[in-house]
């Protein structure tokens, strides 16, 4: 009898369909539970994490022209840190030289004056930030960086968003994506954060701790997060380092947490930022003061391509461009075709990926199935998709 072999991994698990399965005290009662339950249900890929992704040179910079792309970023400057009234951001910490930006910090005995709420302050620490010209929502983003040895400071790749540009609403609609973000205590701590409708009574928060074994200070390596309408993926070094699925408990997922899923439906539209800031601590007279730069190699930004066909069937499976594109079904295998799998590879769709009979995967090979929710009545526009810009 002819046998199939249904493979779908759902990226995105439903509180509802959990409650139906029995699990719903486990779900409200034990937290540390439920997480055991999804890292049971989703193995995250190692694969390269440009496996089915095209690079998108919209949004992407390499940073090789001699000056700044104006018309991808721009400076901060005369910008004091809400966070830190000690430390504001001027136009001349940020260059780009070799390849490279380069976002510098120092200490100013005499400061610098800048606006702040109707009144003026003095600052004395100085950095540089940059933020992107463009709005970005789904998508793969990625960026290679030296991370300075002085772990007191912390340079940061995030993803910020607020209604409209140049406009705050403080209590609603705030977002923010932090990819890397170098926290005070430990030359080994990164966090890896997202915070949506932060400024609402009722917001959404996950906080990713990570302690590494090594420190990561004074090295070069590669931060990236794959956002999905359903799902965020933190990378650290192609690995996934942390991982977030969308549920509509959002009770549960308030404040922040270690805990793996949160309402990240409410993430809008952001703008990617670059900055090097200074911890509180840092700002403290007699503490090490600033001796290496924020260098970033490249921003990367990967979107996806759709498949022009309902389902691909290919009589032949080998991965290729054309399997790396998405379509709604995906038939591997099946009486009178063959799919033999024989380097590594990760298939997409929207709907279901069928393995039938003549599916083969050789030893020593990955292969990952990944089914997406849009959340977005046609998915053809949806700006997970190459080419498509609109919001």
């Amino acid at each position: 009898m002819r046998k199939f072999v249904y493979f779908c991994i759902l990226l995105f698990i439903g509180i509802n369909s959990m409650a139906q399965a029995g699990l719903k005290d486990t779900i409200d009662n034990d937290l540390h539970a439920l997480e055991k339950y999804l890292y049971f249900q989703y193995n995250p890929t190692q694969l390269p994490v440009d496996a089915g992704w095209i690079k998108d040179d919209v949004y992407s910079d390499e940073f090789d022209e001699s000056v700044l792309n104006g018309s991808k970023w721009k400076k901060y400057d005369l910008y004091i840190h809400e966070h830190n009234l000690n430390v504001g951001c001027l136009k001349e910490n940020v260059n780009v030289s070799n390849g490279k930006l380069i976002l510098s910090a120092y200490y100013s005995s005499t400061g610098t004056m800048m606006p702040h709420q109707g009144d003026s302050l003095n600052i004395h620490y100085l950095t540089g930030a940059i933020i992107s010209r463009r709005l970005i929502r789904y998508g793969y983003y990625e960026i290679e960086c030296y991370l300075p040895k002085n772990h007191h400071l912390r340079p940061c790749f995030w993803a910020w968003g607020e209604i409209g540009q140049g406009q705050h609403d403080e209590f609603n609609d705030y977002n923010e994506i932090d990819v890397n973000e170098n926290p005070d205590e430990s030359p080994c701590d990164i966090q890896q954060n997202i915070y949506t409708n932060y400024k609402h009574p009722n917001p959404s928060g996950t906080r990713q701790h990570l302690t590494v074994s090594d420190s990561i200070m004074g090295k070069t390596s590669r931060f990236g997060v794959e956002v999905l309408p359903y799902e965020i993926v933190w990378y650290i070094n192609g690995r996934v380092s942390s991982h977030l699925r969308y549920t509509i408990d959002t009770a549960s997922a308030n404040g922040f947490s270690m805990f793996t899923y949160s309402d990240i439906t409410k993430t809008r539209p952001m703008y990617i930022r670059l900055s090097f800031n200074m911890s509180v601590v840092t700002s403290v007279p007699g503490l090490p003061t600033p001796y290496e730069d924020f260098t970033v190699e490249y921003f990367r930004c990967y979107k996806m391509e759709r498949g022009r066909q309902n389902t691909y069937h290919p009589s032949v499976f080998t991965p290729s461009a054309e399997s790396c594109k998405v379509y709604p079904n995906v038939i591997l295998g099946g009486s009178g075709y063959t799919a033999v799998v024989n380097t590594s590879t990760a298939v997409w769709a929207e709907q279901s990926i069928i393995l039938d009979e003549g599916f083969t995967l050789t030893a020593g090979n990955t292969f990952s199935a990944r089914i997406i929710q849009h959340g977005t009545e046609n998915p053809a526009t949806s700006p997970l998709y190459i080419g498509n810009y609109s919001y």
